[in-house]
């Protein structure tokens, strides 16, 4: 995973997350995001922001089923790789 304070507005921001296929479905991308949300909450941030694509389906279920809300979309040419961002008030 890869975080940075990308906007300068209390939000953290995860732009590369992955989990290497052979390790899915074992808990890992859990792992991880709490691992980066709890940091981001220890030093004051106040929001997390990610962004994936229609084509990324397990991401895009991962995000909803722990409570990020859609704040954006992106439309592209295909619509698979349509942007979707998320936030999640931590």
């Amino acid at each position: 995973m890869i975080w940075y304070d990308r906007d300068g507005d209390n939000s953290f921001y995860c732009w590369m997350t992955g989990v290497n296929p052979n390790y899915r479905k074992i808990g890992l991308l859990k792992k991880l995001m709490d691992y980066g949300i709890d940091w981001a909450d220890n030093k004051g941030y106040k929001k997390i922001k990610i962004k994936t694509r229609n084509n990324r389906r397990e991401m895009l279920n991962y995000l909803i089923k722990y409570n990020f809300l859609i704040s954006n979309t992106i439309q592209q040419p295909d619509i698979n790789d349509n942007e979707i961002e998320f936030e999640k008030v931590i």
